[in-house]
């Protein structure tokens, strides 16, 4: 409405800061806090960040719904063409890297998704958006214990191949036979 409000000294940024006298050191948001089972407060940026996937399109800690409430869970996108091994590497070394965490920050549910985890417009995952595509069924997650890749039908794929090549031809033959066919 243009009408400048006096908030007093500090501006509520929604970021939950850490002050250890000399420095600040941002530490994630609010809205991304996830109530623990025994009501601590976990930033799904601290845990996240402790985690290095290469293989992965994207990943994100967030607080997905349950029965038991709100769960720390880490959602990891992945492409078509990754295979078992690869999954299943995936699978391990994060479980492993978890099993490292202090209990508080530890990952309680595993999945993978095929399916962008990001705005088309967007520079990096946003959980809410995150979260609202899940709840929508937009993005579907498979657990990772449960994660099955699709085999690759190459039997399939050279018929695809043999096909568009028969295509071409009969085309282009049609094109030649045209123009040299005699008036």
């Amino acid at each position: 409405d243009g009408v400048i409000q006096d908030r007093g000294e500090w501006f509520n940024t929604m970021d939950v800061v850490e002050h250890d006298g000399d420095y600040y050191f941002v530490k994630g948001r609010t809205k991304d806090i996830i109530i623990g089972d025994n009501g601590e407060n976990i930033s799904p940026d601290l845990t996240e960040k402790e985690f290095t996937i290469p293989e992965a399109t994207n990943y994100a800690c967030v607080g997905l719904k349950s029965d038991e409430g709100e769960v720390l869970s880490l959602v990891v996108q992945i492409s078509d063409d990754l295979d078992a091994e690869a999954t299943a590497k995936i699978y391990s070394e994060v479980t492993a890297k978890n099993d490292t965490l202090p209990n508080p920050m530890r990952v309680r549910r595993f999945y993978f998704t095929k399916d962008s985890m990001m705005a088309k417009t967007a520079i990096k995952v946003s959980r809410p958006y995150l979260n609202k595509c899940i709840d929508e069924g937009s993005i579907k997650l498979i657990p990772m214990n449960e994660y099955v890749p699709q085999e690759k039908n190459i039997e399939a794929a050279c018929n695809e191949e043999i096909l568009k090549k028969v295509i071409l031809f009969i085309f282009l033959d049609s094109v030649i036979f045209i123009f040299h066919s005699p008036s």
